[in-house]
Formats: structure tokens, C-alpha cells, sequence
């Protein structure tokens, strides 16, 4: 597991005061970044020359609303990896409340024809390191 805080500001909310129910993917997507960049710092999984990893499938259910100036924390863990892909789970918690949950499905293609292909070892490494 992987732990990341973050206080929802004013530009993330929608005009009732309340998280902005998109955003909740750019904070996943940063807790996401956060959480590779503190197992191997100065890794390049986005700027790979040989692999991508786009997303597949996103998902968000949203269970009472975070309203701004509040400090949630999402846990991110990997809940699943197979040979080529891997799906992570954030869970949003206002305080002790669990608020909301995003799972993004990821899939490891070749960079330059866009095929599927094998997930690099220091990926899944990286991705056990968070193994729920």
C-alpha cells in the first residue's frame, strides 16, 4: 500500500463546494506518480522509449462528497498483475470516512507499434512493492 494526502482546493471543487467528481482521477493519477517515484526515484515509466502504459478501463464510485479545504489521504494498492497488465485500486478517505473509490486497468504495449507486450520485471517489481 501506498499512502498520499492531498487537500482538495477551491479549482478542484464543482460550484456546490464538493470535489468535482473528474478530479478525482487527477489525484489518483498523482498519488500515482508519487507512489513510483518514492520506490525507484527518478524512474522513467512515462518517458519509457520502449513501453507504454495506458490505461484500459477507469472506474470511480463516488460514496459522499469531499467539500474544499479538506485533507484526504488515498491509499493506492495494485490488486491485480498478469503478464501484461495491471490494475491499481485508490481508496479516498475524508478523514476515517472512505469517500470514494477509482480503479484504473493498465495494459504494457510496445511504445512504437502499440502491441501488447510482457510487463518489464522493474515494473512488477515495482507494482508488488503495493500488492494489496
Amino acid at each position: 500500500m501506498f499512502a498520499y494526502d492531498h487537500v482538495v482546493k477551491f479549482h478542484e471543487c464543482d460550484p456546490a463546494g464538493i470535489l468535482f467528481y473528474g478530479n478525482v482521477y487527477f489525484i489518483a493519477h498523482d498519488a500515482y506518480e508519487k507512489m513510483i517515484n518514492s520506490r525507484i526515484p527518478n524512474f522513467q515509466l512515462f518517458s519509457n522509449k520502449e513501453y507504454a502504459f495506458p490505461l484500459i478501463k477507469s472506474e470511480a464510485e463516488y460514496l459522499s462528497p469531499v467539500r474544499q479545504g479538506r485533507k484526504i489521504r488515498v491509499e493506492l494498492y495494485a490488486v491485480s498483475i498478469s503478464g501484461s497488465s495491471f490494475k491499481l485500486e485508490y481508496n479516498f478517505y475524508d478523514i476515517d470516512k472512505l469517500a470514494a473509490v477509482v480503479t484504473t486497468t493498465h495494459v504494457c504495449v510496445e511504445r512504437e507499434s502499440f502491441k501488447k507486450a510482457k510487463l518489464p520485471q522493474e515494473v512488477k517489481g515495482l507494482l508488488l512493492t503495493v500488492l494489496k
